[in-house]
Parts: C-alpha cells; structure tokens; sequence
C-alpha cells in the first residue's frame, strides 16, 4: 500500500489540495517516528504536569489509542501572525492572539474536513480530524511531519511562517508516506524568549514549565502575577526572530477589532454573561466562559490600585 500511495503522489496531491482549501502548512508524519519520539519525551518528561490533558504523556502518542484503525497521520496548520504591532492604549489589557476572531478550532476542522472530503475522492479513505481535541500532541504530530521544529519556547517553529501557527492532525485507515523529515533546532545561542518569560518558565528543562506559565494559568483563572495580559499570553513568541518578516493576516477569520484585542480591564471585569457572549461569544476564549475573564481583569486592576 504504501509504495502504491506513493507512486500515486499521495504527498503532491495533499498540497495542492491543502492550498486550496486555505492551509497554510501540511505534512505527513513518520507513524515509526512518532512512536519513537514519544518514548524519548515520555522518558524526559518525568512527573511534570500536562498542559490542558488529563491522563498519562504516554497517552500522546499512542495512536492505536485514538483510534484502532488508524495508520495514516496527516499534520497541518494555519497561520494566525497578525500585523498588528501591539501597541494599544494607555490603560488597557490583552487578550493573546491565540483567541482572537472565530474560535480556531472550529476554523481548522472546517478547512481540514473540507481537505479530506476531496482527497478521499482520489484516495479513498475513512478519517477522523482532531484539533486539540485528541489525546495525541499536534506540536509533536507536527514535528514528526517536519512542519517546523521545537524552539526552545516549546512552539513549533515554521521557517516560513513562524510560531503564530494553528495545530491540527487527521488520521486515516490508510498509511501514507512522509516526505519530510524532523528539523533540528534553529535557535542556535538566541535565548530572547527564555529572558523574556515573565515567570521564568522556559529554559530549566526541555520542555515547558506549565505551573509557571502565564498562558496556562491565565486561561486556567490562576493567580500568575504582574502583566497585562488577562488571557493567555505572547510574550514569548513576540520577541522570537523567527517571527519577524512572516507572512501575515492571511485569514481574516482571526480578526478580532481593537477593543476586543486591547479592551478596558473595568469594562471586563463588569461584563455579564450576555455581552460576554456577544463580544467573545465565537472566539476560542469562549471555553474557558465570562468568569475566568473576569476574574483576570480584576486582579489585574487590583494590582494596579495597590501600585
């Protein structure tokens, strides 16, 4: 099957049909890699604590425990840089990139079944499309794939478009060929991102210190001390190098305007239900609702009447 697939320019045809659908990065993932790859980070890893799973790290990267039939594992992503300097008004708080216009999982299901809906027509295939809906880690997925590698932030970092990118994967009942292979990192002796994390939670060990993390607390409603971001956070990913000079603003589907993106922390902190779902209501920040919001805009305004 697998040099039949091949000769078929399985990995040519997913391309083009990628750029069609408004897929900015796809790649198939080496299955045997992947497996490999696991154990070295389950073997790293230790007991340090999963960023947004529950469940074992092992369960990252056992396929067959996703889904019995699969064979196949698909990688791709979509650009979320914005041109927008990040200069806002006196006064005023962030919400990270991340969540901004229509919720990205939503938007990447919609491109990525689109994808599958015309590939099966020349490959015929089941398939099933996960966006941080899985138990297997896309940022992993997307190393194998050859995506971009891990900086020393811990996001995959695309030559092309930088780390400002959207993870997903789609599994098949069919295996397919990788045609790329993992990248070494690129980070060299550049170490902006370690200095500019405001909790220190880069550069002790490999991976990522989540307990330490301002997006992960931020969006968990924990206390993560003094920034203006009141969900999540890009810090670390505004001073990367590699994400100067990327392509930008190429969906308009993660537009947000500039009170959303840059709103009055009093405003927030007030917001009922209602306007919460108004305003935020089809964005990614949504699943985590009015209250972890609100309860971010008033430690923040907090601090500042203590200042």
């Amino acid at each position: 099957m697998r040099s039949e697939l091949k000769k078929t320019g399985t990995e040519d045809l997913l391309r083009d049909l990628a750029s069609r659908c408004g897929i900015d990065l796809i790649g198939i993932a080496d299955v045997n890699f992947f497996s490999s790859f696991g154990e070295t980070v389950c073997a790293s890893h230790g007991s340090a604590p999963l960023a947004f799973s529950k469940g074992d790290i092992t369960d990252r990267f056992d396929i067959s425990g996703e889904w019995e039939e699969a064979q196949g594992i698909i990688s791709f992503g979509l650009s979320y840089a914005s041109s927008d300097t990040g200069e806002k008004k006196p006064g005023t708080v962030r919400i990270s990139r991340s969540s901004w216009g229509e919720d990205y999982h939503e938007v990447l299901k919609r491109k990525a079944c689109a994808l599958m809906e015309e590939f099966t027509k020349s490959v015929p295939c089941a398939w099933k499309v996960f966006v941080d809906t899985g138990k297997l880690s896309d940022r992993a997925l997307a190393y194998a794939a050859g995506l971009g590698f891990y900086g020393k932030n811990g996001f995959i970092i695309s030559q092309e478009y930088g780390s400002f990118v959207f993870l997903g994967h789609i599994l098949t009942n069919v295996p397919l060929e990788p045609d790329a292979s993992p990248m070494d990192c690129l980070c060299g002796d550049c170490d902006r991102c370690i200095r500019a994390c405001p909790r220190g939670a880069l550069g002790k060990r490999r991976w990522v210190d989540w307990e330490n993390c301002v997006s992960y607390l931020s969006q968990k409603g924990k206390e993560y001390g003094e920034t203006d971001y009141i969900y999540g956070c890009d810090i670390c990913q505004n001073v990367c190098s590699f994400n100067s000079d990327v392509p930008s603003d190429l969906h308009a589907e993660f537009f947000f305007p500039e009170d959303l993106r840059y709103p009055d922390p009093q405003t927030v902190a007030e917001m009922d239900g209602e306007t919460f779902r108004r305003l935020y209501g089809g964005s990614a920040l949504a699943w985590r609702g009015a209250g972890t919001l609100r309860k971010n805009a008033r430690r923040f305004l907090n601090r500042k009447i203590y200042e």
